[in-house]
């Protein structure tokens, strides 16, 4: 029978009331409930008001049922045949989103989706959505879902409504009640609606003028009067990041035994901070601050997003200083979130996880705690991986010595319950998420210890300072939070510093202040006697804290919140909703009063004292950061790097100037821009004196751009000696042109998700060095199909394997049109780049296909700058 709207309608002169109520409008409840069940869900959970529960619910109901019934109203002017199928595939969505919801008590943000892309399918990403799954939890989840599928096949409740034209009336109220349910509540809205509004404010353009001139606002020079470092006594530097250590169990006692009595008794050796935080939530950005002392981006990742980025890190000082600089993870890849490249690539020598170089098969069985193996093995792995490197240091005296180490455990690591029964010497019989916490730490602690013991084994490391720091803390059902993806307090932040160097570092417990992982670059300097240029943003903890000094929050999750720490002063900014908040953490530690909340009016004052003008300005820094880890502006190329120019935009119209900006003292500076297009042998440069300007910002004229994409690269050369260089791909887009990349593709891949302008793992395209701004990262073996929006001629592409893929044996790239085959390379290897120029004219889809070729082990593949011309490009 056909399935057509138009065979489908209600006869004429029936009436629609005569349909059945469930099948008319039973949807449109049952979604409601679903989203009232939800928020009672975490309303029990968050002990929230019944005011509070009744408010949420009533605009998420609200909410649930206008975006429906707008969906239903507006496809239902459509053929049946099709907008039936659309409209489960969006149930479906919704449904998987609210099972999200449910599990996490928190709705999933774009963020999470975006920035573990290619690691969502892997045992640990699902084992992070169940964590938190009770035994109640999952017989009410699947009770509802039962009795939910029940309902839509006994009712037909799904398709009957699109049988039944709405009329534009109803669509114009539906529309703007609508409106009022997006705009009028910044939250609680329903899933859909609060899923896309993530994506909405991740893409948000931020066009705050920040008025800077400096081309390196981080830059902090040195004469090196002030350097006495002395290579000859210099000691070894380990820097022991621990997962998720908590500053807050600390000298705690559970079931009568301390949680950590190692490091209890260790801090009373040397320099103890108390109030001491990491940046943010995640590992990576702890890893970041600690090791660059850079505010690390809340809106990415800037291992995976800025590999290629400049940075002059503590792992660079010290390897110019002459140190063996390693690094090393408990967990058995580097390729989470690009961590091996990132470090490779910014002053470590070695850098190994805990792979089949390192543990058996049979090891990694026996050992194996949560995410990978126990400390204890990790530390004993590798204090025997050192005395390797120190054999061949003694053997070869041009090698460098002495070392310096960061290592990352990861027992530590949520949920904390995957601890043998045997390993539970706190609470035998966990019947909680703290008692497995307390266990977890215990071991931590313990193991730690077997660190210091390996340490004072060897002769080589007698003289060691040890930097010992988590990279975040964790919420353990303060605030009603068990998962550190949720809220901004200090919990999810807090952890230890420990500066232990016996004979040099004093002992002592600092509490009177508030310090943060951005510190331990300049204290391991400081402690060194290294004076030289750097981009640090924090200080020595051996000293006091400058004027302009404050301990950055960053929760890039939970609708993104930014706080400042002025002690006793914490400013929190959440930029999903504009709320601020603020807390005396002297007088309120728990932070249960808000400051801002208690005013009667924004007019009245807030308590004497209170930095207020400066704490705001403190959010607006780390928004700034943004944008100068973006641009590049973290430190200089080389030592004439002292005029920089600066393009954000990568896409113009026909017809447009490309904006660029010139950052430094102009004087006696020129700039050479060449401009390539990729579809053509030869490129034009030309020279553009700023230096005669007292202006900042330039154009290049649109004239001088063809359609299609083009290399631009701008030489800035001071007295005629070359400065600094700048380059990106640049669209210029026209009625001729179309990028395939924007059309869209569907289709599957063997590892990972496909990602438009970036590489499967989430960062920049490159290929042999250069980076790309335009194209699909995916990986081999992949097939994908681009539907063709309209008759097209030409199409230029060009291909590679992405840097990540070094240990790949390489892949095929081939391109078919309406299934046949036009293009099939041969075999591309990492490093390798090609490209071809296809005659696509006649034909309605493309399909793009990799091929891996036996080892698919990492055969990111890459397509690069895919453009579709209406006529041959030597034509335009």
């Amino acid at each position: 029978m056909d399935e057509n709207k138009e065979a489908d309608v209600t006869p004429p002169g029936s009436s629609l009331a005569l349909m059945p109520l469930p099948k008319r409008y039973g949807l449109f409840g049952v979604l409601a409930l679903m989203q009232i069940l939800l928020v009672a869900r975490v309303a029990w959970q968050a002990d929230w008001s019944w005011l509070q529960f009744f408010n949420t619910a009533a605009i998420s109901a609200f909410s649930v049922v206008v975006f429906f019934l707008l969906w239903y109203s507006a496809l239902s002017q459509l053929r049946y045949r099709w907008t039936g199928t659309v409209t489960k595939a969006v149930i479906a969505i919704y449904a998987l989103l609210l099972v999200y919801h449910w599990l996490r008590l928190e709705p999933l943000s774009f963020l999470i989706v975006y920035k573990n892309g290619a690691d969502l399918l892997t045992w640990e990403a699902v084992d992070y959505l169940l964590s938190n799954a009770s035994v109640v939890g999952w017989v009410a989840l699947l009770a509802a879902v039962f009795v939910v599928i029940w309902l839509f096949r006994r009712y037909e409740m799904v398709g009957s409504p699109l049988r039944h034209p709405a009329k534009v009336p109803a669509l114009i109220v539906l529309l703007l009640l609508n409106i009022v349910s997006v705009a009028a509540f910044s939250s609680s809205r329903n899933e859909i609606v609060e899923f896309s509004a993530s994506v909405y404010r991740y893409f948000q353009y931020d066009d705050t003028d920040w008025n800077d001139h400096e081309p390196y606002p981080y830059l902090k020079k040195s004469d090196g009067a002030n350097d006495h470092f002395d290579a000859d006594f210099a000691p070894n530097v380990f820097v022991v990041m621990l997962e998720s250590f908590s500053a807050e169990y600390i000298d705690k006692v559970e079931n009568g035994q301390p949680v950590t009595p190692f490091f209890n008794r260790l801090k009373d050796e040397g320099l103890y901070v108390n109030n001491f935080f990491s940046a943010s939530v995640e590992t990576s950005k702890g890893q970041f601050a600690t090791l660059c002392s850079v505010y690390p981006s809340y809106r990415t990742n800037v291992f995976t997003s800025y590999p290629d980025n400049n940075f002059h890190c503590l792992s660079h000082i010290l390897q110019e200083r002459g140190y063996t600089t390693v690094f090393m993870k408990a967990f058995h890849s580097l390729g989470f979130e690009n961590t091996g490249d990132f470090v490779a690539a910014n002053g470590f020598e070695y850098a190994h996880g805990m792979d089949g170089k390192f543990v058996t098969p049979q090891e990694r069985k026996q050992y194996k705690i949560g995410w990978g193996i126990r400390d204890d093995i990790f530390y004993r792995k590798t204090f025997d991986y050192l005395d390797s490197l120190e054999k061949s240091n003694r053997d070869n005296p041009k090698k460098k010595s002495p070392f310096f180490v960061t290592t990352m455990s990861v027992t530590n690591h949520m949920m904390f319950d995957d601890i043998p029964p045997e390993h539970r010497y706190i609470h035998a019989n966990p019947q909680s998420h703290q008692d497995n916490y307390a266990n977890s730490m215990y071991l931590t602690d313990q193991y730690l210890k077997v660190f210091f013991e390996e340490l004072n084994k060897r002769d080589y490391l007698k003289n060691s300072v040890v930097v010992v720091l988590g990279d975040n803390g964790f919420p353990m059902g303060q605030h009603n939070n068990y998962h550190n993806t949720k809220t901004v307090y200090n919990e999810l932040f807090k952890t230890p510093l420990l500066v232990w160097w016996p004979g040099h570092v004093k002992p002592k417990a600092v509490t009177n202040t508030a310090r943060s992982q951005l510190d331990v670059a300049p204290t391991v300097t400081d402690l060194l006697d290294i004076d030289t240029n750097h981009h640090f943003v924090g200080g020595s903890v051996l000293r006091a804290p400058a004027g302009d000094y404050f301990v950055p929050l960053i929760q890039p999750f939970d609708g993104t919140y930014l706080a400042s720490l002025r002690y006793p002063y914490k400013y929190v900014k959440h930029l999903k909703t504009g709320k601020e908040s603020l807390f005396d953490l002297r007088q309120d530690p728990q932070e249960r009063t808000d400051l801002m909340a208690e005013r009667e009016s924004p007019d009245t004052p807030l308590p004497w004292g209170v930095p207020l003008a400066s704490l705001r300005h403190d959010v607006q820094v780390l928004k700034r950061n943004e944008a100068l880890l973006k641009e590049d502006r973290i430190y200089p190329s080389g030592e004439r790097d002292n005029v920089r120019v600066v393009f954000t935009a990568n896409r113009i119209g026909e017809g447009q100037p490309l904006i660029y900006r010139v950052l430094g003292d102009t004087d006696g500076v020129s700039v050479a821009i060449t401009i390539e297009p990729y579809v053509k042998a030869k490129g034009t440069t030309f020279l553009a004196d700023v230096s005669r300007s007292d202006a900042e910002v330039f154009a290049v004229a649109a004239e001088r751009f063809e359609p299609g994409v083009s290399r631009v690269s701008f030489e800035v050369y001071v007295d005629d000696e070359l400065s600094s260089t700048t380059s990106g791909d640049v669209f210029v887009s026209t009625e001729e042109v179309r990028l395939l990349s924007d059309l869209g593709a569907q289709g599957q891949q063997d590892w990972g998700s496909l990602h438009t302008n970036r590489s499967v793992r989430g960062g920049p395209l490159r290929v042999a060095g250069n980076s790309y701004g335009f194209g699909l990262g995916t990986h081999a073996s992949s097939d994908y199909r681009v539907n063709l929006d309209r008759d097209y001629e030409m199409l230029y592409i060009a291909f590679g394997l992405d840097d990540e893929s070094a240990c790949g044996n390489g892949a095929k790239f081939r391109v078919f049109a309406d299934g046949e085959a036009i293009y099939i390379s041969e075999r591309i290897k990492s490093g390798e780049f090609d490209s071809a120029l296809l005659n696509v004219a006649g034909h309605s889809h493309l399909r793009l296909s990799t091929r891996n070729l036996g080892n698919g082990a990492c055969d990111h593949t890459n397509w690069i700058n895919p453009v579709l011309f209406r006529q041959n490009p030597a034509a335009l």
